[in-house]
């Protein structure tokens, strides 16, 4: 399990799972007015569920990684992370930082293709590179990510 360690109404951890790492991100207590509780984990098809994709696929529902370190980047705790499936290699890089009065968790993410999407037999040129989320209860929070 890795985290960044900070606490606030937002936190990120990720878990080991098969071969890979596995996200969820929580919430909890209040924002503004608003009493809040909720989580998102990463949806990852290597489960042998309906569309499962397996480590030769190019285009996982979630980025896969499978190593991942802490740094500090410009004083503030950073989640390094990279990993492959297929021909994709994928990084990431987590870390709170300040927005106006909060304080929030970015991501950047970025992947590496060794093939045009379009190439690829199991993707189509249109695939969005992003993250794929599950709700796992809660209240609060309008929307789906």
């Amino acid at each position: 399990m890795a985290d960044l360690g900070l606490r606030s109404p937002l936190s990120v951890q990720f878990d080991w799972t098969g071969d890979r790492y596995r996200h969820q991100v929580d919430c909890s207590g209040s924002l503004g007015s608003q009493s809040v509780s909720w989580c998102y984990q990463s949806v990852d098809r290597s489960d042998g569920k309906v569309g499962a994709f397996t480590a030769t696929d190019d285009w996982p529902t979630s980025p896969v990684l499978q190593q991942l370190s802490m740094e500090s980047i410009q004083g503030m705790p950073t989640l390094m992370g990279v990993g492959c499936c297929g021909t994709s290699h994928f990084s990431v890089s987590v870390q709170f930082r300040s927005w106006g009065d909060s304080l929030v968790l970015w991501f950047d993410w970025a992947c590496r293709l060794s093939q045009d999407l379009g190439s690829t037999s199991d993707v189509s040129s249109s695939v969005p590179l992003g993250s794929t989320y599950e709700r796992r209860g809660g209240e609060g929070f309008p929307g789906v990510v």
